[in-house]
């Protein structure tokens, strides 16, 4: 009878243990397809687009790629994801929510930033973590504000 209790404690303990410390994956922001079109609506072959990306539960850096439309303005960039354990994302909210309190940044975040020749012609767009979904194309529009010189 004794063993038998032991078992039954053992494992329900080995079972949350694993899921603690087994480092899943998860997609810190879906994969990107989007269109670049200039500020007369045509497409922009060859523009140079940058993502951003962070897992801010678990990371303390940003990522970041580069990649150029193709000949029909499409710019592509792949899922991305961040493998983690469970008690390491539990420990590192409480621990960001407790040193930083309101401004605790947590979840996934990513943006996109697409340049032209001209550094007053730019286009950015941010992914949203609350299921949000990657616009289909981006226009270039003129600013006051250079993002590049």
């Amino acid at each position: 009878m004794e063993t038998r209790r032991r078992i039954l404690w053992i494992v329900p303990v080995a079972v949350i243990a694993v899921l603690l410390v087994y480092p899943y994956e998860k997609t810190v922001v879906p994969a990107a397809s989007i269109v670049v079109l200039d500020e007369s609506g045509k497409v922009v072959p060859n523009a140079v687009a940058k993502q951003e990306w962070i897992d801010a539960t678990v990371e303390n850096s940003q990522h970041v790629d580069f990649a150029k439309s193709n000949e029909t303005g499409r710019v592509a960039f792949p899922r991305r994801t961040k493998r983690a354990p469970l008690g390491l994302r539990i420990i590192s909210a409480v621990w960001n929510v407790l040193t930083q309190g309101v401004h605790a940044n947590l979840g996934s975040s990513s943006a996109i930033t697409v340049y032209s020749n001209d550094p007053y012609v730019w286009a950015w767009t941010a992914y949203r973590r609350n299921g949000d979904n990657w616009p289909d194309q981006m226009k270039l529009e003129r600013t006051d504000t250079a993002i590049y010189q």
